[in-house]
């Protein structure tokens, strides 16, 4: 079918057709999913049990252990992990990537279910979340009230969650660091001693009057009635009524042995705000959803809400997710607008009709690409516009050769139409192959696998998408463009700058040429020794992965020895935010005491709880490329003197999730073993410069208070082993016995007590602890146990259910994280293990040789790609290998352009050699075939080569420009992320122009004889 003259016929169809996606691709813009990062699935999930006041061996053997074996029998499993502290588990299962990420959610919750079973009936709670990106917050607020109680920070937050609750397109919502109400009840061991009351007695006395059971129906005549019972508590006075015991005429109620109140669970996390005491209020979006629309809905409720707090109470923003959005996504419109410019500039030497031609093809492909990126489930992000970008310098390419054409035939003195249908059909097949080439070289990025593809996936379809809808416009609306715009008769010469670059290229460019073909041997020799100069400079240059997310948030990560108390890392958090409030650049700084922040990082997942943990939330007024990297290290020289503690800041990252750049993992069963030789392996990492914050997690001992119990002892007594436990326990940390459910449906737990006592006074009064025998009597605890001091592992670490302990450092300023792993490892070669003990490597080197591995093979199958499409443009082998020849010579450009402007090889610089590959082919693909038509015409070898250098020299010229100057705005950006993409492309085009200009033709010459 001749396309062109099909759409010139049916001109006013064609143009109608365009003009409705344009008008469709606006809309579609306007109403189309922005978000600062793609939403992509991240098949992990983590499991965290809470067990109160239970060391990590008995945490190990009681939780994990029987949730691990559980879990390990689901199919698709990558990995699972472990970490056990003091009474918290957090196990996390890593499914394979392409896995449907919800139903591996129900997988794992049907699993833990079928565990709790076979674990203890006091733990407080199994939680299970997901990783997906969609689960970060979008929004975080703080309720700010220094002088209000818990309990009505927590009933005004409450409220304010259910109101932005209801706002289309929030997802979920969560209130941290607001300790609930519980109903203490508090027992008097002497009064339960002379009425002959055992603890289980009052236990389960308690369960059963608060059950909830239902009395079913009755049917009356022709009517069917629901019996109602009266359940649960619904009061205090119904609590202190419960009947404990009923014997010899006498009643015991509850009351009589204890005291009911209302309390407030213990303290495990809390937070303030620049010093302040509050509460957070968090809100994640639905995935499809646009964020400013989102966002705005919950702001506007916001300021309405604060009209209704009490005075002394205030509620501020301390994160909002599409400020960031913004500001990226219009650093991106504008380096949009002056790349669009630039390719204005390019098209100068075709002429003013013609460069009006030309542009058309700019809109028309972008909303092209816009609608079939929408249809393909994507949002508008940082990655989808940089593949615009990206897409600009390439979008015009096929204008740029037809319209070049079109202007050739009318110089010759075609008739307009004719010029039009004769001129296009000329180069569609070599069109059709340089977009083809191009979209090869970026498909391998839309099928790589594993989260990496997931997550860059936006930014080929974004190139592709637009690029196809280029190749549309150029074999139809330009033709007719071109009628309509061009004059009938146009100058042989065209105008001054066309004269210019003609005259460039017949003064310099060819007669180089021309010493090229009659040196050709030096030639090759030169080519080659660029070549191989070009991957010589790669380990010189050095190898990263992904890089600074260039955020004004970071966290600042305290950490206290193990054992320390939650006053004690609050005392630190105030004295590490007193400091950061010094600076002049920090607008604000949330503390969290306890546990991590909420999450609001796509690849930052919340730290769970722990006693000796603090994170702090720090937002800069700004961020500065240049200050902010050298204010993180000014932050971590002055925290670092605070002695006893470990401080880190933590910038954001790209990509993948990392906890640290460096990662040792040493698996082995003994923890002594695994404790010794982890001694030696920090001692190792310490040595080496560059690693700094060097963490090992078996470094430190703690005490804990082991209660033997002699069975002997027991059993004369007449006490049960598991009532020693449930009264030891009840004296520590309480007993949960239940639910209290309000008027309005909210539950509050039901904890039992010995005397309000807490774990300070119980430690106090252990030798004066009693424990019920089967007849009620007290026996004292201390003549039935022994009581020790002894050292038990801070911290227990599984992989894979096999023990293991992990060493982690960070990456001082100026070194990089590759090269200081590879160090260490060095060094570790030298350490004897013991039998059934080995190392593995974790951060950033074990995430970059996977994410390296599915680029790798991303860049094989293009590689194979375009030369299936040379082979079948060019029916030789021959043929392919002078085509093939621009991308070694790419290549060299490309890390010739990485090193001079103080670039490593990183992530991103690999996904532009990927992207390289076909953008430099596409120049020769050009020559190459309008050298095989003139020696069709009957032109010699020598012939046909100059006259195509002569005639193809333009296009090839104003594609190689248009495609560098559209990419220039993301150099100028500075971007750790962007700019090496961009200058991988522009370094390579350059030098694949300059230097295939002369040795394609000497390989031509050489091979087509």
């Amino acid at each position: 079918m001749n396309i062109p003259r099909f759409a010139i016929n049916n001109k006013h169809f064609t143009v109608t057709v365009f003009l409705m996606l344009v008008v469709v691709g606006v809309f579609t813009l306007l109403r189309m999913p922005k978000s600062e990062d793609p939403f992509f699935p991240v098949p992990t999930y983590g499991i965290v049990t809470i067990y109160p006041g239970t060391n990590p061996k008995d945490m190990e053997n009681l939780i994990v252990e029987p949730l691990e074996k559980s879990l390990n029998e689901l199919e698709d499993i990558d990995k699972i992990t472990t970490k056990v502290s003091d009474g918290v588990a957090v196990t996390t299962v890593f499914f394979n990537q392409n896995v449907d990420e919800e139903r591996k959610y129900d997988e794992v919750i049907r699993q833990v279910n079928i565990a709790k079973g076979k674990l203890p009936d006091n733990i407080a709670g199994i939680d299970i979340f997901q990783a997906s990106t969609s689960h970060v917050n979008i929004v975080q607020y703080a309720l700010v009230g220094n002088t209000m109680s818990f309990d009505r920070l927590h009933r005004e937050a409450d409220r304010f969650e259910k109101e932005i609750s209801k706002v289309k397109g929030i997802k979920k919502t969560e209130i941290s660091a607001s300790p609930l109400k519980e109903v203490r009840i508090d027992l008097d061991i002497n009064r339960m001693a002379s009425r002959g009351i055992p603890l289980t007695q009052v236990c389960n006395a308690i369960q059963s009057t608060n059950a909830n059971i239902p009395g079913g129906f009755t049917d009356i005549g022709r009517h069917r009635l629901n019996i109602v019972t009266t359940g649960s508590y619904s009061d205090l006075d119904e609590v202190k009524k419960t009947i404990v015991s009923a014997s010899n005429g006498t009643t015991t109620y509850l009351s009589d042995i204890a005291d009911v109140s209302w309390g407030t669970e213990e303290l495990t996390h809390t937070a303030r705000l620049n010093g302040s005491r509050c509460v957070f209020i968090s809100a994640n979006q639905q995935a499809k959803t646009n964020i400013f629309d989102v966002v705005g809905e919950v702001n506007t409720r916001a300021e309405a809400f604060k009209a209704t707090l009490p005075q002394g109470m205030t509620l501020e923003k301390i994160f909002d997710q599409s400020e960031s959005v913004n500001q990226r996504l219009d650093h991106l419109y504008r380096d949009f607008l002056i790349a669009i410019v630039l390719v204005l500039v390019t098209l100068l030497p075709l002429g003013t009709r013609a460069s009006l031609t030309v542009l058309v093809a700019v809109p028309t492909s972008l909303v092209i690409g816009v609608v079939f990126l929408n249809v393909s489930g994507m949002s508008l992000n940082q990655l989808s516009i940089v593949g615009f970008i990206v897409a600009l310098g390439l979008l015009v390419d096929d204008s740029i050769i037809v319209v070049e054409n079109i202007v050739r035939f009318i110089r010759s003195g075609a008739k307009k139409s004719e010029a039009a249908v004769k001129a296009t059909n000329q180069l569609s097949l070599a069109v059709l192959g340089v977009t083809a080439v191009i979209v090869l070289s970026f498909l391998p990025l839309v099928t790589m696998g594993g989260a990496i593809g997931d997550f860059f996936r936006s930014f080929p379809l974004a190139v592709i998408f637009t690029v196809i809808g280029s190749l549309a416009v150029s074999m139809s609306l330009t033709p007719i463009l071109a009628q309509w715009i061009l004059k009938d008769e146009m100058p042989a010469h065209g105008n001054k700058f066309t004269q210019g670059v003609e005259s460039i290229n017949e003064n310099v460019f060819l007669k180089i040429l021309r010493m090229c073909l009659a040196h050709p041997k030096w030639t090759i020799g030169i080519a080659l020794g660029l070549s191989v100069l070009g991957f010589a400079l790669i380990p010189v240059i050095g190898v990263t992965g992904f890089p600074s997310a260039e955020k004004r948030q970071f966290f600042v990560n305290i950490k206290l020895p193990i054992g320390s108390s939650l006053s004690a890392t609050d005392s630190v958090s105030r004295m590490v935010e007193r400091e950061l409030r010094k600076c002049d650049e920090v607008a604000f700084v949330a503390e969290n005491i306890g546990k991590g922040n909420p999450r609001i990082y796509y690849n930052l997942l919340q730290k769970q709880q722990k006693s000796n943990f603090a994170q702090l939330f720090v937002e800069l007024k700004n961020y500065d490329r240049q200050k902010t990297p050298l204010l993180y290290e000014e932050l971590r020289t002055k925290l670092s003197r605070i002695p006893d503690v470990t401080i880190e800041v933590k910038e954001f990252i790209q990509g993948t999730p990392v906890d640290s750049p460096i990662e040792i993992f040493l698996l082995g069963e003994n923890l002594d073993t695994l404790e010794t030789v982890a001694g030696t392996v920090e001692h190792i990492m310490k040595s080496v410069p560059g690693a700094i914050d060097v963490d090992n997690p078996l470094s430190e001992k703690k005490s804990d208070i082991s209660i033997v119990v002699n069975k002997d002892k027991a059993g004369m007594y007449g006490v049960v082993e598991s009532e020693i436990d449930k009264t030891v326990r009840m004296a520590f940390v309480g007993l949960r016995v239940g639910d209290f459910v309000d008027e309005n449906g909210d539950a509050y737990r039901i904890l039992v007590s010995q005397d309000g006592a807490s774990i300070a006074n119980a430690l106090e009064k252990l030798d004066h602890l009693s424990v019920s025998s089967v007849t009620g009597a007290q026996v004292l605890l201390k003549n039935l146990v022994d009581v020790q001091f002894k050292q038990s592992p801070s911290t227990i670490e599984h992989r894979n259910r096999n023990r293991s302990v992990t060493l982690s450092a960070n990456t001082a300023q100026g070194f990089l994280t590759e090269r200081v792993t590879d160090d260490i490892l060095a060094r570790l070669e030298s350490v004897p293990l013991p039998a059934g003990y080995h190392i593995e490597v974790g951060g950033e080197k074990n995430e970059r040789s996977k994410n390296f591995s599915s680029l790798g093979g991303a860049l094989f199958v293009a590689l194979f790609g375009i030369i299936a499409i040379l082979i079948l443009e060019f029916k030789t082998i021959r043929g392919v290998l002078i085509v093939a020849s621009a991308i070694p010579l790419g290549i060299f450009g490309a890390v010739v352009a990485l090193w001079a402007l103080g670039y490593s090889f990183s992530i991103t610089a690999f996904i532009g050699i990927i992207t390289l590959i076909g953008l430099e082919v596409k120049n020769t693909i050009i020559s190459v075939d309008f050298t095989n038509q003139m020696r069709a015409e009957g032109h010699s070898i020598d012939e046909a080569i100059q006259i195509a250098r002569k005639e193809r020299f333009m296009p090839i010229l104003l594609t190689t420009l248009t495609a560098t100057c559209g990419l220039i705005p993301l150099v100028l950006e500075r971007s750790l992320f962007y700019s090496p993409l961009a200058v991988v492309i522009i370094g390579g085009l350059l030098s694949s122009f300059f230097l295939t200009r002369f040795l394609e033709p000497v390989l031509y010459k050489t091979l087509m004889k």
